[in-house]
């Protein structure tokens, strides 16, 4: 059962060190060739297009780019961190390295699963990136990361109901040269970057190739590996008055929590493999650290004839970090609301609590625990620290060329993915739920684009694009020391074909008129085996369970569950957009824009039947979404470009959201259930201030003053969302009760009501070199996690600040920064699972507290 036909580790292993194998060459290359170069050192700025041939304008188009200095700045390793620094956008990464969650102006969808379908297109240069395994590949060697807020009916290849974020790689310029950086901060951060180009042929074939390795050790405490806890105190000699009595009392909690003979041999180990007690065991002290790497090698080819450009891209990583361990809280589900659980009892369904959140109160009473920070949010109690093992590759070849004012770009890729992540979902030193999570999954993709531009007022493209998308998965939920567990497998398709027509006219100079329409056809299906069974304490074997004695087939092995699910669905997406443009610097739009997202099925399937009396199967699809959206968007520029302004305003009618909810299965644990909401509202405000107040007016020295203010407003609320949960276990028999989740009027989740964002940087150009002091600022307010608006599911407003102090030496390429993100060390959370109906626990995602240190980059 573990053997599947999606494994194709040994030639991808090969490539990858092929890759890397061309990049050290290309390094001693670019270096001789630097060292006979006459031009070396001296600053040149190249201008990049877009590789397929843009003829369509973007002005009309709710877009934010991060330059390359910009993505330094904030300290980006993945789109997660840029989403920091974006109003409106938002990406929850409650896992390591995968699976992440995006939202552009509240619509989006809440799907950790690896058959996870974004309302949030992902773009690396022009390959959508289907799966969420890859969507968080490192940045490095970028040029830019553009955010088009809004839904994207036309010019992308795949249709994306809440916008795009497209990520733009350094391509080969023809120019020779090297790129170096190394980083060392705090918890011991190494980050080494290498970029290299060669010219192979002179004015035709160059190559680009770079490489990542990032390492960082843990930033939170494993307390059930700190020597520090190995012999508890008597209880006796415990004092809650004084702070040597506070602390026994931490190491006699610590100590009982991960040193109980329950937890000397787990039932997921076999003999002897488990702790000694009073001595700690094989679990690391330090969790959640970092161990990554990426390459990437792109080979171009430009010709005079018909001004032909091909780009072979071949890229590729792992990551070797800690799967993520998470902060507990406890809480219970009543009624239609989660609550904490009343001190001193705030446990989870084991008897388990996060002892420093119990030790704060001198009078020896117990606070209520609402969240994480009342403790340390970076100490906790872990039995099981395991690493979250991610393989990628990918390849693409984009080929463009131009016949008079037309021009023809085809753009073929090819990604593919593993997944090996072992997850303490029960936050605890308890062996109660250790997910297993393995999938593999590769897409083959093809877009064909056809651009007219013939400065005669018309402009126009017309492409089509195929997606093929294959996913195989093995995944393990047990659920406690003797209860049964659940071995799932599945394999899930997706197929998408898209047809788009963009047409622009241009009557004049001031004025413009632009539309567009996509045709989609998705077809997705799944299947699904879901196996009951055991597994042996003390040996971790896994066994079938069988039928009990009272059963007439006692003794025999309980037959697997299947689950066969498909959908397929024909929809439009389109766009119609004037934009005014009265004098220079100064336009004005209004359109309208309809987003479609095809029908889902969920794979969060634990237990396929049977149906419930209101709704059917847990496999059963959900219908497409549609977002109908009215945009006003206003752009200026005066002061001779020492302002610059634009705002937007916008209303969103959000028409059957896909929602994951919770169901009751009859007679079965509540379980996540894929279902439509009806409908929801947004309205939204953005307004964006580049503002260069001294340039030309002050002396050179101070003239580059620069400030960026982004501002942004959204109310966004579910107007028609009404969850039924049925079936629920009452006493020793199963009788229907049926209970209903009213949403309507809640805030929908991941959307801020406010949000500020913005920098201040001057560069202060002297004789002895440049010196750039910069401050980066955040301001987001508060999201919930989950429809029902529960105040323990949420994360409050969050204020980050970055400051970064850069120093370039005249005349050598070399630049020293000092940095510092988080600078105020704000303790927040990046996503909270809701696992109060199941283990009375609540679970959080702590993000990273301050860090700092210092970069040197070189260039020759």
């Amino acid at each position: 059962m573990r053997t599947r036909a999606l494994r194709r580790e040994a030639p991808h292993a090969l490539v990858l060190a092929l890759l890397v194998g061309v990049a050290s060459s290309s390094f001693s290359a670019a270096a001789s060739r630097a060292a006979d170069d006459p031009f070396r050192g001296i600053e040149e700025m190249i201008v990049f297009g877009e590789g397929g041939g843009q003829a369509l304008s973007y002005d009309d188009v709710s877009i934010i780019e991060f330059d390359a200095e910009h993505i330094e700045a904030i300290g980006a390793a993945d789109i997660a961190d840029i989403a920091a620094f974006t109003p409106n956008l938002e990406i929850r990464t409650p896992f390591a390295a995968s699976s992440p969650t995006l939202f552009i102006r509240g619509v989006g969808i809440r799907d950790f699963t690896a058959s996870s379908s974004s309302s949030v297109a992902v773009y690396i240069d022009e390959t959508y990136m289907n799966s969420p395994t890859g969507q968080l590949a490192q940045l490095f060697d970028t040029e830019n990361i553009e955010v088009l807020r809004g839904p994207q009916a036309t010019r992308y290849g795949r249709n994306a109901s809440a916008g795009t974020v497209r990520i733009v790689t350094r391509k080969p310029t023809g120019t020779p040269g090297t790129n170096v950086s190394l980083t060392y901060g705090r918890f011991d951060q190494i980050d080494a970057d290498v970029a290299v180009e060669n010219v192979l042929v002179e004015d035709t074939l160059s190559m680009r190739s770079a490489a990542q390795w990032s390492v960082r050790r843990g930033t939170t405490k494993n307390r059930c590996a700190d020597v520090d806890y190995i012999r508890p105190p008597s209880p006796r000699d415990i004092n809650v008055e004084t702070p040597e009595g506070l602390n026994n009392r931490l190491i006699f909690d610590v100590s009982r929590a991960c040193y109980t003979a329950e937890n000397t041999a787990t039932f997921l180990s076999p003999p002897g493999a488990g702790w000694t007690r009073s001595r700690g065991g094989s679990v690391k002290e330090w969790v959640n650290d970092v161990r990554n790497w990426g390459a990437r090698s792109i080979l171009r080819l430009q010709l005079p004839l018909f001004d032909m450009d091909w780009q072979l891209n071949l890229h590729g990583g792992q990551n070797r970090g800690d799967a993520r361990q998470f902060q507990l809280v406890g809480a219970d589900q009543r009624l239609l609301d989660t609550v904490p659980r009343p001190a001193p009892d705030g446990r989870d369904i084991d008897e388990y609590f996060d002892p420093d959140t119990r030790v704060f109160a001198p009078d020896g009473t117990y606070p209520l625990v609402e969240d994480p920070y009342i403790g340390n949010p970076f100490e906790g109690d872990y039995d099981r620290v395991e690493k979250e093992k991610i393989d990628l590759f990918g390849s693409s070849l984009v080929g463009s060329a131009t016949f008079g004012a037309y021009r023809v770009t085809s753009v073929t890729g090819y990604e593919w993915s593993k997944r090996d992540t072992k997850i303490n979902f029960d936050a605890s030193p308890t062996p109660a739920l250790h997910i297993d999570l393995v999938n593999r999954a590769y897409q083959l993709s093809q877009e064909v684009r056809l651009d007219y531009d013939g400065n005669d007022g018309y402009a126009w493209q017309v492409g089509g694009m195929f997606l093929y998308d294959a996913i195989d998965a093995e995944n393990f939920f047990p659920f406690g020391l003797i209860a049964d567990a659940t071995d799932q497998e599945f394999t899930f398709f997706t197929r998408h074909t898209s047809f788009w027509g963009d047409f622009e006219w241009s009557p004049s100079e001031t004025f413009s008129l632009e539309t567009g329409a996509r045709f989609n056809y998705d077809e997705k299906e799944m299947n699904l085996v879901r196996r009951i069974v055991r597994v042996i304490p003390g040996t971790g074997e896994i066994v079938p369970k069988r039928f009990d004695r009272n059963s007439p087939r006692a003794g025999e092995p309980i037959p697997p569950t299947l689950a066969t699910s498909a959908a397929t669905a024909f929809g439009w997406a389109g766009r119609i957009v004037a934009t005014w443009r009265p004098t220079p610097g100064f336009d004005v739009s209004l359109g309208y824009t309809r987003g479609w997202k095809g029908p889902h099925i969920n794979s969060a399937v634990l237990n396929p039947g049977p149906e419930g009396a209101e709704r059917g199967a847990l496999s059963e699809p959900v219908d497409p979404e549609i977002v109908d959206s009215i945009e006003a968007r206003l752009r200026a520029r005066f002061l001779g470009d020492r302002v610059a302004l634009s705002s937007a305003f916008f209303f969103y009618d959000y028409q059957d959201l896909q929602v994951i909810a919770v169901r009751n299965a009859r007679g079965a644990t509540p379980v996540p259930d894929l279902i439509n909401a009806n409908d929801a509202d947004v309205l939204g405000f953005e307004m964006e201030a580049d503002l260069r107040p001294l340039q030309g007016w002050a002396p050179p020295l101070v003239e580059d003053l620069w400030i960026r203010l982004t501002f942004s407003w959204l109310d966004a609320h579910y107007t028609d969302f009404v969850n039924t949960l049925s079936a629920q276990n009452v006493g020793d028999n199963l009788v229907e009760r049926v209970t209903q989740e009213d949403f309507t009027g809640n805030r929908v989740v991941n959307s801020p009501e406010f949000a500020f964002v913005g920098f201040v940087a001057w560069p202060l150009s002297t004789r002895w070199g440049e010196l750039v002091p910069r401050f980066d600022w955040s301001f987001k307010d508060s999201v919930f996690f989950s429809a029902a608006n529960s105040y323990l599911v949420r994360q409050g407003s969050v204020w980050l600040m970055n400051l970064r102090l850069t120093y370039s030496m005249p005349g050598t390429g070399v630049e020293v920064a000092g940095w510092v993100e988080n600078l105020t060390d704000q303790r927040y959370t990046e996503d909270v699972f809701n696992l109060a109906r199941v283990r009375n626990a609540i679970l959080h995602a702590v993000a990273d507290p301050r860090t700092y240190g210092l970069t040197l980059t070189a260039r020759f």
